[in-house]
């Protein structure tokens, strides 16, 4: 196995080592021996070449300082945007009449905090949420949108405020894009496959690609859709079907 740690980065080159006539250890015991290991090697002077022994002889690290293996992906360091508990309502969402400073609903705080970090990613809706989301609840007229039931509203606290079980869908999928252009991520659509067919998120896709960019409508089984944020490119839509 091989971690970088950084910046600046260091390569660590993990593998068994107890000696030629070891036995293999387990993959569980390992990881565990190895990761005490890497926090020595973190501790210690990373401009000059180091190499640390677990506190087993069952593991050995190695750190080769100069060698580069090859760039990891932004992607890796994405964000997830999913109705559970406060992340959404309360969170991200607090509403345009909210005495909490916002920007077309969305806080404005956050909104600053997340571009000083610079989010590749920022997924939604989920996560388990996904898995009962429907995206047609989150677009069009936001009065006129359903409030559903949360997939997370038997976990939440009997003092839980009311849009942490039951979805207002007030943040929906223009909403969410219009987060993203604040904040500088991508969006990134979670599909759900669960409890929709394959063909909505067709739907979903073919909305993000022709109403959100021209404010205009797309038409779907008879039902009129309507963008409700301004003008907004969606060409770097990233989509999951996990």
């Amino acid at each position: 196995m091989e971690y970088r740690i950084g910046p600046p980065f260091t390569i660590i080159r993990c593998f068994p080592y107890a000696g030629e006539n070891a036995t293999m250890i387990e993959r569980r015991e390992f990881l565990g021996q190895g990761s005490l290991a890497a926090c020595g090697l973190m501790l210690f002077d990373g401009r000059r070449s180091a190499r640390a022994a677990a506190t087993s002889a069952a593991c050995h690290i190695e750190g080769l300082l100069e060698e580069e293996i090859g760039t990891i992906s932004p992607n890796i360091y994405g964000h997830f945007t999913e109705n559970l508990s406060g992340v959404v309502y309360d969170g991200i969402w607090v509403g345009k009449n909210s005495k909490v400073p916002n920007i077309d609903g969305i806080r404005t705080e956050l909104v600053e905090q997340m571009r000083k970090i610079k989010p590749s990613v920022i997924r939604f809706p989920g996560g388990c949420f996904a898995d009962s989301y429907d995206w047609r609840d989150g677009v069009g007229l936001v009065d006129k949108r359903p409030r559903r039931t949360n997939f997370w509203a038997g976990v939440e606290a009997p003092t839980a405020p009311a849009s942490h079980r039951y979805d207002p869908n007030q943040f929906g999928t223009d909403e969410f894009v219009h987060f993203c252009k604040l904040t500088g991520g991508q969006p990134y659509l979670a599909a759900n496959v669960r409890s929709l067919p394959a063909e909505e998120f067709y739907r979903w896709v073919e909305y993000c690609d022709v109403v959100i960019p021209r404010t205009s409508s797309l038409k779907i089984d008879g039902a009129t859709l309507v963008a409700t944020i301004p003008p907004a490119s969606v060409t770097a839509l990233q989509i999951d079907m996990g």
